[in-house]
């Protein structure tokens, strides 16, 4: 297949990506992460002040916030809460109180991060082609455009996305630097280091793999590296221990360069924020004493005062985590569940997929080791150090949401998935040539087996993919199902307000005038001028068309500690809303 060919077809692909993520968007809600990440983002361009939401690095919300600046919009900075720093009231103020456009507002805002997204599945095609040639880069490519987990998070104005994109970046310029070392690439691979870094803090991950494998590259390759760098010339006698040098100079001055520019990112964004209003923040965010005495003095030092907020935000980032969020988690409301980001991953993962990587995993350890016994643990080392990489981020990315208790979502995992396709990429393209190989002169059934295996994958995944849209949050695998997800987990697996829009749809479609609303959302239902009653409380005589939220339905708990409604439980909706949002007709009791 010529270059031409496969790259329209790697066009093709994107678009299909970009019309599903914009089609399915349009009608979601302005979801529970969104509410504080858009108007912070925006208030970012336009002061200079970070002060909302700095638990979450600036460069998601700053690239969204840039088209927010061509639209005209009006911004609670006269509210209290701006002084306040109280980013969800201000985020509210933002969204539903000063007469914007949210619809406008929410689309504009999300393009920049779906356009990350298709970024990103450009280097998974690139990276897979690279490694193991066009078809597999386009069968990873093609598995990466119709992921369901993907496309529900790569349309939102969230971190989940982005540090999937500056991950996968950082690490392919790092790996481009350890295959060919060259200043090129070493500045490269320390610009989009920086990138990960403010994209998300669980970026700091990619951290230990750099290490890890620059160590393991010591080993492995060219014994001399020409790269030229200071004092390279004192261990010309020992060539393993310059090339040790070299690779861990180079390395450090990745993690310079990278940090450099967090720095400077950091300086624009604090400009105009007063230093009071960071003490303000250090005091009200942080439990830990220490930590505030230590940011509360460096906050007062002029040249590190921006660095002092990015060290905030990590230590913010790191108590969420320690502490965790309560959650509906197969029948169990709480958090910290060792085994939350295996389980989920198999319940949100389509079967196929599962299947796929069941069978590289097999095929990989067998290959692996028949080359280590065929020709050393050396020789396979540098063989299969690219997918032991890959291998090292997935194990890292489970291991770290393990030790933690934010079980909020498979959207932790958005990062596994890109190196899953690329690896199944390559299985995919030793399958099609075990497959080429049983051909014969007169025979083609290794062409026919190959063209019917792809069209069965093709056609499965799709139809997998197409069947939930537009509720591409809502997805769950073949075996359990979208309906049934709420038995197993809520919160961003399956509702985080998204479908109230298509309640107020659903309502005139079948001439509902009223409604009471128990709704798990930062939106406002009168916004989409829902005629409700605000009911939270646990009345039983309930009457009329109800509308209750799958999270609020499982989650919420009366003042002696019981499911507020768990008196509905007998109970059949008449009609799901997106699959998060039931509707009930009561007639009481």
């Amino acid at each position: 297949m010529s270059k031409t060919k496969v790259y329209v077809i790697v066009i093709i692909l994107l678009l299909t990506m970009f019309i599903l993520s914009v089609a399915s968007v349009r009608n979601d809600a302005v979801t529970n992460d969104e509410a504080a990440h858009i108007p912070a983002g925006y208030s970012y361009l336009k002061t200079g002040d970070y002060r909302l939401n700095p638990e979450h690095p600036p460069l998601i919300k700053d690239l969204s916030a840039i088209p927010l600046l061509f639209i005209n919009i009006k911004a609670p900075f006269d509210h209290p809460s701006w002084q306040k720093a109280d980013q969800w009231e201000f985020g509210h103020q933002f969204l539903y109180k000063y007469g914007n456009n949210i619809d406008a507002i929410a689309l504009a805002s999300r393009i920049p991060v779906i356009l990350l997204m298709l970024l990103l599945g450009f280097y998974i095609f690139k990276w897979a082609s690279e490694l193991y040639g066009d078809k597999a880069g386009l069968f990873a490519l093609f598995l990466y455009v119709l992921a369901p987990n993907v496309l529900a998070h790569g349309r939102l104005v969230t971190t989940d996305l982005g540090i999937s994109a500056m991950f996968i970046i950082a690490l392919y310029y790092f790996w481009r630097f350890i295959k060919n070392p060259s200043w090129k690439f070493l500045i490269i691979a320390g610009i989009t280091f920086g990138l990960a870094q403010l994209t998300k803090f669980n970026g700091l991950l990619i951290i230990p793999v750099m290490i890890i494998f620059t160590f393991l590259a010591v080993f492995i390759g060219q014994k001399e590296i020409k790269l030229s760098v200071p004092l390279k010339r004192l261990f010309k006698k020992r060539k393993l221990l310059q090339k040790a040098y070299v690779l861990f100079f180079a390395l450090i001055l990745i993690f310079i360069i990278g940090y450099g520019l967090v720095w400077l990112v950091y300086i624009v964004q604090t400009a105009n924020m007063p230093v009071a209003i960071q003490h303000q923040i250090i005091n009200s965010g942080l439990d830990n004493g220490a930590t505030k005495n230590v940011l509360n003095r460096l906050a007062d030092i002029p040249v590190v005062r921006a660095f002092d907020h990015y060290l905030l935000g990590i230590s913010m980032a790191g108590s969420h985590t320690v502490g965790g969020h309560t959650i509906f988690f197969l029948g169990q409301i709480g958090n910290g569940w060792w085994y939350y980001f295996p389980v989920i991953f198999v319940l949100k993962t389509s079967i196929l997929i599962l299947g796929l990587i069941l069978t590289g995993l097999v095929f990989a350890c067998y290959k692996f080791i028949s080359s280590w016994r065929g020709s050393g643990f050396a020789f396979s080392l540098e063989k299969y150090f690219t997918e032991l990489m890959f291998f090292a981020s997935i194990f890292i990315f489970f291991a770290a949401g393990m030790r933690g208790k934010l079980d909020l979502g498979v959207r932790y995992l958005l990062p596994v998935y890109a190196f899953i396709f690329i690896l199944l990429g390559g299985f995919y393209s030793i399958i099609m040539l075990k497959l080429k190989g049983l051909d014969n002169k007169t025979s083609r059934r290794g062409t026919y087996l190959g063209f019917l295996l792809t069209g069965i994958i093709i056609v499965w995944y799709a139809i997998s993919a197409f069947y939930i849209y537009p509720s591409y949050l809502a997805y769950y695998n073949e075996a359990i199902g979208p309906a049934n997800g709420y038995k197993y987990a809520t919160d961003s697996n399956l509702d985080w307000g998204q479908d109230l829009k298509r309640l107020k749809i659903y309502m005139d479609d079948h001439n509902i005038s009223e409604i009471n609303l128990i709704y798990f959302g930062h939106a406002e239902p009168s916004y989409y001028n829902i005629n409700y009653h605000n009911y939270w409380a646990d009345d039983k005589n309930i009457k009329g068309y109800t509308a209750i939220s799958a999270t609020a339905l499982l989650q919420t708990r009366d003042k002696n500690g019981g499911f507020s409604f768990q008196w509905l439980k007998d109970k059949q909706p008449i009609d799901k809303i997106g699959y998060s949002i039931f509707i009930y007709n009561l007639n009481g009791n």
